[in-house]
């Protein structure tokens, strides 16, 4: 089951999925039932059994970076959707290494597809009449970026900030000279703003502002 969090005019569900307990996200429009998935790491039936019955239609897979747990059934969910698939061209190679490291972990990996689409820092993707803006966000990964809809208050963060913590920087293309700076431009945003992350419960800006002993480790200005 797909946990739903209301949230007009988007419709937001998504579960921990796979070995790492990794968040895939379906967003929708409630008025014009586009979807899209975001970090497709985990059993595409599930969210393709949602969305026939919320009436969605999938038209794009948008990646947050490359890593394995959130691309591990990319090439499966492209295939059971026929979305488009979306990645910054700096995640793709970490990405064409997910089988390798899937391997390392124990499990099994399909090569991901190339992405239809490039993400770039500044440009928006829409679903439906909803406008998500496309920041980079590098530090956890390259290519890493986060969908921002500031209209709606409401972000997906990949693996930037989670609640009580933030994403790793001791990983093989990590630079944690980045993840202060990608810290910083999130914390722009305002305090009623709920990031839906990579890992973990959702969390608002606000609640991280005060509350997160990690930002100081970063300089992060907040």
């Amino acid at each position: 089951m797909l946990r739903v969090f209301a949230h007009d005019p988007i419709l937001i569900a998504g579960r921990p999925v796979g070995p790492f307990m990794m968040n895939q996200w379906v967003v929708g429009c409630h008025e014009t039932r586009d979807a899209a998935i975001i970090d497709a790491g985990g059993d595409p039936q599930l969210f393709v059994d949602f969305c026939e019955r919320e009436g969605l239609r999938v038209t794009k897979i948008l990646q947050t970076h490359g890593h394995v747990d959130h691309v591990a059934s990319l090439a499966e969910t492209k295939e059971a959707t026929g979305a488009e698939v979306y990645f910054h061209p700096l995640a793709e190679p970490v990405a064409a290494r997910a089988p390798s490291r899937a391997a390392m972990y124990g499990f099994k990996c399909s090569q991901p597809p190339e992405a239809d689409r490039h993400l770039a820092n500044g440009g928006s993707v829409e679903v439906g009449k909803i406008r998500f803006d496309v920041w980079h966000t590098p530090g956890h990964a390259p290519g890493h970026v986060c969908f921002v809809s500031a209209e709606n208050n409401v972000a997906f963060g990949g693996d930037l900030l989670f609640k009580g913590s933030v994403g790793r920087t001791d990983l093989p293309g990590c630079d944690p000279a980045k993840m202060g700076p990608s810290l910083s431009r999130l914390f722009t945003l305002g305090d009623d703003t709920i990031v839906y992350a990579g890992h973990m419960e959702p969390t608002t800006i606000g609640y991280e502002r005060v509350t997160n002993p990690f930002l100081d480790t970063f300089e992060v200005v907040r």
